[in-house]
């Protein structure tokens, strides 16, 4: 998609889909001048043309494109994945809840999202401290 003249920058999210379980969507955002002179079709038909290259497979050509005036990013610069998802659908609050921040961090309190700790089988158990 960043090859594409008009593209400033972009961003894949999955979507819910009832055929495949997910599809993509693009999130797009156009570079200056470009606003209104190019359509999601003119982006699909670069993306289909990219997949007939062999540069992505012919599956990963999203259906739907949505153009949006920036993608959020942190300090430096990368990609901030759950603000992503609330542009694709505005209005809704994404798998988080408002006050969670970006990596689960509660907004308010500044205290970060406890998760239950799993062992694998195929990974060391902690020991009690004793030799083996």
């Amino acid at each position: 998609m960043s090859q594409h003249e008009a593209v400033l920058e972009s961003a894949a999210i999955g979507i819910p889909d009832e055929k495949w379980g997910e599809r993509p969507l693009m999130l797009v955002v156009l570079k200056k001048g470009f606003e209104g002179k190019v359509s999601a079709e003119d982006l699909k038909k670069h993306m289909r043309q990219c997949a007939e290259a062999g540069k992505l497979p012919k599956y990963g050509v999203p259906e739907r494109y949505t153009f949006v005036p920036e993608i959020a990013k942190t300090s430096v610069g990368k990609q901030i994945r759950c603000c992503r998802a609330e542009a694709a659908t505005p209005g809704a609050q994404g798998a988080r809840s408002k006050a969670a921040g970006p990596a689960g961090i509660d907004r308010e309190s500044g205290a970060a999202a406890r998760r239950p700790v799993r062992f694998r089988p195929w990974q060391p158990q902690p020991s009690s401290g004793g030799a083996v």
